[in-house]
């Protein structure tokens, strides 16, 4: 029972429900913001993207506004200005910030990581060119993968004990279970982790429309390197290692029946 044989590849179900890479930088002034936008617009219009109008009208970008959508803001409202694009198609919006680049992928279908690799590599080209002097401070890969199991007592046919393990009684006296969060922070070569796994209680329709109690199963994992200097391998390092990390954390036998393309369980949803 080798986890190692198991590829990327070889996995062709999931429950991976959202990616985010941030890219941290030097500030950038209205000028290089303006800059950055101009540059950038054309090969993000290229590949499906659509910029909110309300945003292109402060850049003064000389495009046909009746060719735009107005696309959701995809961060909370707050006092800072930021520009956002987004791939309808694909469900990945682009946040730009005077501090921060931000990519976040919501998975309605399934999007290799490459694809989202060569938008990355695109920004920071361009944002590389920005001014001399110009650094990155830091670049950071979350990934959210969420499933709902009907029966908790279960976790652990597809989660292992070291990732997360229950608690059932406490001098001799049964625990009606309803949360627990299990944060683990460590280093991998270069980089900096973070590890939840989350449980919590709460309902879901059935198929005849009625409420039956479940609980969400969270895997949250977080890699980031605060030293990138223009490294942007970086991301597939990180990628690799969130792997590993995910494999770490789930059963051979859960693992091997992710094989199946369209695999189902009736004891557990959503994946």
């Amino acid at each position: 029972m080798d986890k190692n044989t198991i590829t990327r590849q070889s996995l062709k179900s999931n429950f991976l429900r959202q990616t985010i890479i941030r890219i941290d930088h030097d500030m950038l002034f209205d000028k290089d913001i303006q800059n950055y936008i101009e540059s950038i617009y054309p090969y993000l219009i290229e590949n499906s993207y659509k910029m909110n109008s309300n945003t292109m009208s402060n850049y003064n970008v000389n495009i046909n506004m009746d060719e735009l959508n107005n696309i959701a803001n995809s961060i909370n409202t707050n006092t800072e200005n930021y520009t956002s694009f987004k791939n309808e198609m694909k469900d990945i919006i682009i946040d730009i910030t005077k501090e921060a680049t931000t990519l976040t992928i919501s998975y309605n279908k399934y999007e290799s990581f490459e694809e989202i690799y060569k938008v990355f590599s695109k920004l920071v080209e361009v944002l590389s060119e920005i001014r001399v002097g110009f650094s990155f401070n830091r670049i950071g890969l979350r990934k959210i993968n969420v499933f709902f199991i009907k029966n908790i007592q279960n976790i652990n046919n597809y989660l292992e004990e070291t990732a997360f393990c229950l608690t059932n009684f406490i001098n001799n006296k049964p625990i009606n279970f309803e949360v627990k969060n299990i944060v683990e922070t460590f280093k991998i070569e270069e980089y900096k982790v973070n590890k939840n796994v989350t449980a919590a209680k709460g309902v879901f329709l059935d198929e005849n429309k009625q409420e039956k109690e479940a609980y969400q199963v969270m895997l949250d994992i977080d890699i980031y390197n605060d030293e990138m200097r223009d490294n942007t391998e970086n991301i597939m390092n990180m990628n690799d290692i969130v792997f590993e990390i995910y494999k770490d954390s789930l059963k051979y036998k859960f693992l091997q029946e992710l094989k199946n393309e369209n695999y189902r369980d009736e004891e557990i949803l959503n994946i």
